[in-house]
């Protein structure tokens, strides 16, 4: 063999043969077969992105599975851009949940019934005390006590209080009640993936494919009337991946999605154009809003940023590698 025959034969490898080579690494049952593939340009080289379409199916047990249908290839869009969101909520505890909370994290149970206690007896207190002349005065007296924070604490609910007697006591006190903002954590957000592709047939038979893989978007994206029109069934679910380079290690990878909007211009020049003949459109631009089902986790990836997601098992709507499967 030459010197570099090997690799020569790798970047000349056969378009079918590296989508094969992708049905493969994602363990899609039923892949392989290259009519039902939807190749545009029909030229295309081995760098694409690949689109598997899974049906949703119900057994008589009612369990869901997926059944794969057919693959859209496409070039690699130029905006290939990740992002990864995760899902916090600003919260104001106020002066008296601040503390509470604090002691609540620690459990110190001891400091916790102290503060209570001192707290409710002397809401208790305050409230007795200003029936009377002599106890308002009273109250008074020690509310001037910087020292007395069981008497300044009671006081925090009207102070809180958008009303004359809030403001009137937060201006007698020079200070306002600590709002204790803090951040909790509520979740991870599902990733979203929007690419976009201009698309130029230079054939009749490309014009017809790009009709066929649009009615094909539009019937994966929606779902179909059952039970005599009183349900509607899952749409089709998505699974993304580029596919066709080496390199593919530093691209980001994908878990399964479901496509949320299909945008098609038919007029992407600024004026509507077509082919003599036909009529068929001499380029669209088409515009996919895919969103992930399942979100990601630190398991999901190692020290190395290597994606781990689709080696994790358990999870029937994580990929599974061929390997995996043995």
């Amino acid at each position: 063999m030459a010197l570099g025959e090997s690799f020569v034969k790798e970047l000349i490898e056969p378009p079918e043969m590296a989508r094969l080579k992708a049905w493969q690494k994602l363990g899609v049952s039923g892949g392989g077969d290259i009519h039902r593939d939807l190749v545009f340009p029909h030229d295309l080289s081995t760098h694409m992105m690949l689109l598997s379409i899974h049906q949703f199916e119900h057994n008589l047990s009612g369990r869901e599975e997926k059944s794969f249908m057919r693959s859209i290839a496409l070039p690699i869009p130029t905006n290939l851009v990740e992002s990864q969101g995760v899902q916090y909520n600003e919260i104001e505890l106020g002066a008296i949940g601040g503390e509470l909370s604090d002691l609540i994290a620690t459990l110190d149970h001891e400091r916790m019934e102290g503060h209570l206690s001192a707290f409710f007896g002397s809401t208790f207190k305050l409230g007795e005390n200003l029936t009377s002349k002599t106890g308002r005065a009273k109250v008074m007296t020690q509310l001037q006590d910087p020292q007395n924070t069981a008497v300044n604490a009671a006081t925090m609910g009207l102070r809180k209080a958008g009303n004359p007697i809030g403001f009137g006591l937060n201006r007698f006190f020079g200070s306002a009640p600590n709002p204790h903002v803090t951040t909790m954590f509520r979740g991870v957000s599902l990733r979203n993936h929007n690419f976009t592709w201009l698309l130029v047939p230079s054939s009749v038979s490309e014009s017809n494919t790009i009709r066929t893989m649009l009615a094909q978007l539009k019937q994966s994206m929606l779902p179909e009337r059952t039970t005599q029109n009183m349900t509607l069934s899952f749409p089709d679910q998505f699974h993304i991946s580029i596919v066709g380079t080496n390199g593919a290690d530093f691209f980001y990878k994908f878990k399964p999605a479901v496509l949320r909007s299909l945008s098609i211009n038919y007029a992407p020049n600024g004026t509507p154009g077509y082919y003599a003949g036909t009529g068929a459109p001499a380029a669209i631009q088409i515009s996919l809003d895919f969103l992930e089902t399942v979100i990601h986790t630190r398991e999901d990836y190692n020290a190395g940023d290597d994606f781990l997601g689709d080696r994790i098992k358990g999870d029937d709507y994580t990929f599974t590698t061929a390997e995996d499967q043995g």
